[in-house]
């Protein structure tokens, strides 16, 4: 009932590899440049990686249904089919196997059907018609069903007049109206409708010195860039509200963050902040946050919001005097990453 086709699709078009081929020459060709893994290949792997996935109906409202096995459309079988011999006959699909947990950002919805007409009758065709809860003009899809069970073309409904502003929760409440369409003697049947989703995905961003952009300080060589790659932990001994700023190379909506200390000065309470343009920073997205004693990738959900630049603030930590040791010494672990989604 809840079988799902998932997959993910990387897209790498030519503009993409000449980026690479040229990062490629000039690390051969300048061995004193910075870092081979550079803005080019955060930009590759974000702007270009694409999951699609597959939903059925799996509900109809009991109220509607075509004359015989009203079931078998929403069994999740194609082996198994709904038919009709009447005309303009409804069967209204209101449930389908999206469980509505946010995996990115929607770029595209598309439906089909799966069905055909029985070749002893006249043609038929299936009329696909999308339902959202906005009110407004519908539109309707024609599947011009063959004598023999096959897909229908993919109907793209992102953009269809009443559509809503599309994510996986809201994939999760629309219906569709499967509607027949003859005359004269026909047998007209349909085994499924499935709903096909392409998607930008959410992950974790894999912060590190690439991103760095600012912080307050640091004691010699224990610098927060250096903390965000993991080779060594970042301390400042001063008595103020530290900070440091990291550069996500283009805009994401970010949910959460998370870090690890083990240090007798780890953060204690932490405030994070995202701006467009690192000048307004507006208020926290969240905020009170400790990494004090945290092992392992400690996650803090925040209030969802769009930004490239995000901004560290750590106001207390284990010290008296508010020192900070963010990380871990003497075996250093990454100390920060951002979740986020391209928007």
């Amino acid at each position: 009932m809840n079988t799902k086709r998932n997959f993910c699709k990387k897209y790498l078009g030519f503009g993409i590899i000449s980026i690479l081929m040229i990062s490629t020459i000039l690390a051969v060709f300048s061995p004193a440049t910075t870092s081979v893994m550079s803005v080019h290949e955060n930009l590759a792997i974000s702007a270009t990686a694409k999951c699609i996935k597959t939903y059925y109906f799996d509900s109809y409202y009991p109220a509607s249904g075509w004359t015989n096995n009203p079931q078998y459309m929403v069994d999740g079988n194609i082996s198994t089919f709904a038919s009709t011999s009447d005309d303009e006959q409804i069967e209204m699909l209101d449930g389908n196997t999206c469980l509505g947990t946010e995996l990115g950002t929607i770029t595209k919805v598309e439906i089909r059907a799966y069905g055909y007409y029985a070749s002893s009758g006249n043609s038929a065709d299936i009329r696909l018609t999308p339902f959202f809860p906005i009110m407004g003009t519908k539109n309707t899809y024609v599947f011009d069903c063959t004598n023999s069970p096959s897909w229908s073309a993919w109907f793209d409904i992102t953009n269809d007049s009443s559509a809503p502003e599309w994510s996986f929760s809201t994939l999760t409440y629309f219906d569709c109206q499967v509607k027949s369409s003859g005359s004269g003697n026909f047998i007209l049947n349909c085994a499924k409708v499935i709903v096909r989703v392409t998607y930008i995905p959410c992950r974790w961003l894999n912060i590190n010195s690439n991103n760095y952009d600012s912080s307050c300080g640091n004691d010699g060589s224990h610098t927060c860039a250096r903390a965000l790659d993991g080779i060594d932990d970042w301390e400042h001994t001063a008595t103020e509200t530290h900070w440091f700023i990291v550069d996500l190379k283009g805009n994401y909506s970010i949910s959460k963050v998370r870090g690890k200390s083990v240090t007798t000065r780890d953060p204690t309470n932490v405030n994070i902040y995202i701006s467009l343009d690192k000048s307004d920073w507006g208020t926290p997205i969240a905020a009170g946050i400790s990494w004090s004693d945290a092992g392992t990738w400690r996650e803090f959900a925040t209030i969802s919001k769009v930004g490239r630049y995000v901004k560290v603030e750590i106001i207390d930590t284990e010290h008296p005097n508010d020192y900070v040791q963010f990380g871990s010494m003497p075996k250093p672990m990454k100390i920060f990453d951002v979740y986020g989604c391209r928007p």
